[in-house]
């Protein structure tokens, strides 16, 4: 977001309103698993060469119009929308260096976002705290638990139970990551370690992120292709999570919206919704990545995965470096 900082004195109104959430508030319908949140929508002032409104004691901090040049803002000037949520945003946009990627990658790993039974949360519970959130391939589903001892001190050879570590071969170069959400919300996935390029991203008009009927529809009125329906969780009843879905990457079918010449590198990608996206990175930075999704709540319910990059180049830890746990650790 860009700013011009050219306004009148005052203290101006932000709103941020989150519309996902806004289904989860107090008064709706709680679904399986999920939680009520509080709010769905926050405040905050820019404040522009005037005193600033301490919340706690000035009155006026609390109104909703802001104050002084704030009231009547200068109207916004007119530019192109432009929104990497939707597909129509990664179109209309390359970065200043452009990085082409090859026809094919030379490894491909599917993650898959989604909610492991039995539901465990009622809907007074605090938000997500005991939902069995997962980011790992559709045959394991390894919800996140963290090693016992670091993974660099150990390369991932021990007290890694149930933890999703990745490890490409190390001849590969670009290794592609297709991320299916098979969840009724989206998730703003972040990557540790290096950029990746967006070569793809769902286009589901019918379940754009504002979309709150997406949200409850149960998997026999979606309107993608039948064959690319996957259950979150397809060992889970149907009043428990079984109606969590989500329409997978059917890498045949959407060939034609590839993004191969010019993609644009991010480190962070929000996934729509039963949606995928699609992104690749280069091998060149040796060590352990976090990817992870950025909505705090969901990590400790266990949605993060990490990968293993370039084991052989990996240094060994040095002497006195703190550790933790029982498993040996790979001393210089």
């Amino acid at each position: 977001m860009i700013v011009c900082a050219d306004q009148a004195p005052g203290n101006y109104l932000i709103n941020a309103t989150y519309d996902l959430a806004c289904p989860l508030t107090k008064g709706h319908f709680i679904p399986p698993g999920m939680a009520q949140v509080p709010t769905c929508s926050f405040f905050a002032y820019l404040k522009y060469t005037t005193p600033f409104l301490d919340p706690r004691t000035h009155e006026t901090a609390h109104d909703l119009h802001g104050t002084g040049g704030g009231k009547g803002a200068t109207p916004l000037l007119q530019y192109p929308a432009f929104d990497t949520n939707y597909l129509w945003g990664y179109q209309m946009a390359q970065p200043l260096h452009p990085q082409p990627q090859p026809a094919t990658p030379d490894e491909r790993f599917i993650v898959n976002l989604g909610v492991l039974a039995p539901a465990d949360v009622k809907p007074d519970t605090e938000p997500l705290r005991h939902a069995r959130w997962y980011m790992d391939d559709y045959s394991t589903r390894r919800t996140w638990r963290r090693p016992v001892t670091p993974l660099l001190h150990t390369k991932g050879t021990c007290g890694t139970a149930g933890t999703p570590v990745l490890t490409p071969n190390e001849s590969s170069k670009v290794i592609e990551v297709v991320i299916n959400n098979l969840s009724p919300t989206a998730h703003v996935l972040h990557m540790h370690g290096m950029y990746f390029d967006v070569i793809n991203f769902a286009d589901f008009k019918w379940c754009y992120f504002n979309q709150t009927a997406c949200f409850f529809m149960p998997a026999p009125l979606t309107k993608c292709d039948s064959e690319d329906v996957a259950y979150g969780d397809p060992t889970a009843k149907l009043l428990d999570f079984g109606a969590y879905w989500g329409c997978k990457y059917n890498a045949p079918k959407y060939k034609s919206t590839e993004m191969l010449e010019t993609p644009l590198r991010k480190d962070m990608i929000s996934i729509p919704r039963r949606g995928w996206a699609v992104v690749r990175f280069r091998v060149d930075n040796p060590g352990f990545w976090l990817f992870h999704c950025h909505m705090e709540q969901h990590i400790p319910g266990g949605m993060m995965t990490v990968f293993n990059l370039l084991p052989s180049q990996q240094k060994k830890i040095p002497h006195g470096v703190p550790t933790e746990g029982p498993c040996p650790v790979d001393w210089a």
